[in-house]
C-alpha cells in the first residue's frame, strides 16, 4: 500500500503526539498516586482489574453544562449496572472548567457536578474512574500544557 509522504508525516506527528500525551496521562497518574499514597504500597494491578470487572462510560456528562439532565443521567446509571457492568468510567473535560492561569483552579460547578456523579455511581456498588479525558486538548502542545495537566490532576486528587 503507498501512502504519500506528505500523509505519512501527517500521520507520523499525529502518532507522536498521541504518544507524548499518552505518556504524559500515565506521568500524572503516577505524580497524584504517589503523593496521595505516598506511604501505602503500591496497589496490586490484578487485584485493582478484578475490582473494575466490566465497565462502561459515561460521557458528556461533565462537558456540556447546559444540556445536563439529571432525571437522563440517573437512567443511563440504571441501564449501564442493569446489563451487568460494574466498573464505570467518568470522562471528565476539566479544562473549560479552569482557570486560564496559574493555579488552574476548577471550578466549583465542576467538582458540585463530579461529585453528584461519583456519589450516584457509588450509590449503585460501581468501581469508579474519573477519566481526564482532555487527549484533544492537549494534542496541539502537550509540553506547552504539561503544567496545567498536573495541576488539574493534582486539584481532582485532592478534592
Amino acid at each position: 500500500m503507498f501512502i504519500p509522504e506528505e500523509s505519512a508525516l501527517k500521520m507520523s506527528k499525529m502518532v507522536l503526539q498521541y504518544l507524548v500525551v499518552m505518556s504524559f496521562l500515565w506521568s500524572a497518574v503516577m505524580v497524584v498516586s504517589n503523593k496521595s499514597n505516598a506511604a501505602a504500597p503500591a496497589p496490586d494491578a490484578f487485584a485493582q482489574n478484578q475490582r473494575l470487572g466490566r465497565g462502561g462510560n459515561l460521557g458528556n456528562i461533565l462537558y456540556r453544562f447546559k444540556t445536563w439532565n439529571k432525571q437522563r443521567e440517573m437512567e443511563h446509571l440504571d441501564l449501564i449496572k442493569g446489563i451487568g457492568m460494574t466498573g464505570l468510567r467518568i470522562n471528565t473535560g476539566p479544562f473549560s472548567h479552569a482557570t486560564e492561569n496559574p493555579p488552574y483552579t476548577i471550578s466549583a460547578a465542576f467538582f458540585k457536578r463530579l461529585d453528584w456523579t461519583v456519589n450516584q455511581a457509588l450509590a449503585r456498588g460501581f468501581t469508579v474512574i474519573i477519566d481526564n479525558h482532555e487527549y484533544h486538548a492537549m494534542a496541539d502542545d502537550p509540553m506547552g500544557k504539561r503544567e496545567k495537566f498536573l495541576a488539574i490532576w493534582d486539584h481532582i486528587a485532592r478534592h
